[in-house]
């Protein structure tokens, strides 16, 4: 099959993924922390907006509705493994850790990363339902819910094909490099293991590991293995 940096196919499920990583709210996790979560069977997320509502003399026949702010939801579904994957968040850590928060009085927080086709959502949460359910003859399954725990950390991210003037890439914070594309097509030769962010102003691009086939059309990595990422736009 061919590489499409500019294919607009619809999306299946599968190619939708959510990703856990520990740690605090005013350090965002580095590329190589973030962890699948488990075994998914089912992705979503629900912006769920809170509105008031205006029926002023001015207003006309029509009852006019306002957003307040959103109680925003990411949730997911899956299947238990016998023992959790080394590369994965699964149900067995999830539920160790939420229940060693809960012990020592600290709110259970994660990070947690959804791309859902274009779009990728990025927050620190709190883990506000989980859930499992072990039917004789079905295979063992749980779910989870999380919710903003600092709305500063909420992020939406649009992936987008730039095929505008030169980026700086920055490899680990230092400026390593400077291409200049047509569509994206010039090469950046980077270390293996490293993450990769490009910067152009106030757009910013962030490595998203789980969509090879984007960037392998864009530019050419060389000089390095296991290294991938995604053209954001915030």
């Amino acid at each position: 099959m061919a590489i499409c940096p500019n294919d607009t196919i619809k999306l299946v499920g599968r190619q939708a993924s959510l990703e856990l990583a520990s740690g605090c709210a005013d350090t965002p996790p580095t590329e190589a922390e973030w962890l699948y979560a488990g075994a998914l069977t089912s992705k979503s997320f629900d912006f769920s907006p809170n509105t008031v509502t205006s029926e002023s003399d001015d207003s006309g026949g029509f009852q006019e509705s306002l957003v307040t702010n959103s109680d925003f939801t990411i949730s997911a579904e899956g299947e238990v493994r016998t023992k959790d994957k080394s590369d994965e968040f699964g149900f067995g850590a999830m539920v160790l850790y939420y229940a060693t928060e809960l012990k020592a009085r600290r709110q259970p927080t994660v990070w947690v990363r959804l791309g859902f086709g274009p779009v990728t959502m990025v927050m620190y949460a709190t883990i506000t339902a989980l859930s499992g359910e072990a039917g004789t003859n079905d295979i063992v399954t749980f779910s989870m819910e999380l919710h903003p725990a600092d709305s500063s950390t909420s992020q939406v991210l649009i992936l987008r094909n730039d095929t505008g003037a030169s980026k700086t890439v920055n490899i680990d914070g230092a400026n390593a490099t400077t291409i200049s594309p047509s569509g994206y097509g010039g090469t950046i030769s980077v270390a293996g293991g490293k993450d990769i962010v490009i910067a152009d102003g106030a757009t910013s691009f962030v490595r998203l590991s789980d969509i090879k086939a984007f960037l392998a059309g864009v530019i050419a990595i060389t000089g390095g293995t296991g290294v991938e990422a995604m053209l954001i736009e915030q």
